[in-house]
């Protein structure tokens, strides 16, 4: 199914991003999936002192975002690049 996705014609290639690039923000809305083809992705959340929780490192061919786009939820968390990063983004219709 991975492949599938990934080679469908709505499915794009996005980046390359910088590291400290910031690919989406906590509680904002979600509408794709991202795949991670190279690089590293750091996944944090807003502590109750307002410093970041480091909650993941994701990399190549980890997915960011179906459970946020199966439940129709915005972002869970920000994620900011920690390696430079290329990724494909997948409509959220497609999980669907």
């Amino acid at each position: 199914m991975d492949e599938e996705l990934l080679s469908h014609p709505e499915s794009r290639a996005v980046g390359p991003f910088p590291r400290s690039h910031i690919l989406f923000r906590e509680n904002t809305p979600c509408a794709n999936v991202f795949c991670l083809r190279s690089g590293v992705v750091k996944v944090s959340r807003q502590g109750s002192n307002g410093r970041a929780i480091i909650v993941c490192l994701y990399g190549p061919g980890d997915f960011l975002g179906v459970n946020e786009v199966l439940r129709g939820a915005p972002w869970s968390a920000t994620a900011t690049v920690a390696q430079d990063a290329i990724l494909q983004s997948i409509p959220g219709p497609l999980f669907r």
